[in-house]
């Protein structure tokens, strides 16, 4: 007599198909369980932000205070940040005027934000003249980023930058 039990098939089938309904009924908490670890892991990386001492502002006597969840995924989305050496930052200090993201434009919305159309040479270049070398070298790094210059203000020393799709 052999030591086994030969089933027929069908019995297997049923096991699988008991397998199949335990993982499905599972799978709910399985995703709830990962969506409550990846919160607490999003605030434990909020309350590090706020823990950072570096991130203090000894002037004002401002902590940095983080009001969401999500900044250190909002802070890994900013490619770039162009501003002048001169001006403004001589304290070391930059004002948030304005910044378009996925066409909703967010800070001062005062209107002045002109659309110009940049001349171009016959070979297809675009030239600009500014007034410093540094106004200039900004505005053709900026180019090269794919945006164009489309209003300055010379009483806040304000630039506005369009990004020119590709």
């Amino acid at each position: 007599m052999p030591s086994f039990v030969v089933r027929p098939h069908w019995e297997a089938l049923a096991l699988q198909s008991e397998y199949v309904e335990l993982v499905a009924v599972n799978d709910s908490f399985i995703t709830t369980e990962y969506m409550v670890t990846l919160d607490l892991a999003k605030g434990v990386y909020a309350k590090f932000i706020d823990w950072d001492e570096q991130m203090f502002d000894r002037e004002t006597s401002y902590i940095s205070v983080s009001f969401s969840t999500a900044i250190s995924e909002d802070l890994g989305q900013v490619e770039y940040v162009l501003s002048d050496r001169t001006g403004t930052l001589t304290e070391n200090i930059m004002i948030f005027r304005r910044c378009c993201m996925s066409d909703t434009l967010y800070g001062e919305n005062n209107g002045d934000a002109l659309k110009v159309v940049p001349i171009k040479s016959n070979d297809g270049t675009i030239t600009y003249q500014a007034q410093s070398q540094d106004e200039e070298a900004l505005v053709t790094a900026a180019s090269k980023l794919n945006m164009v210059l489309a209003s300055k203000d010379s009483n806040t020393a304000g630039w506005l930058l369009f990004l020119i799709s590709d």
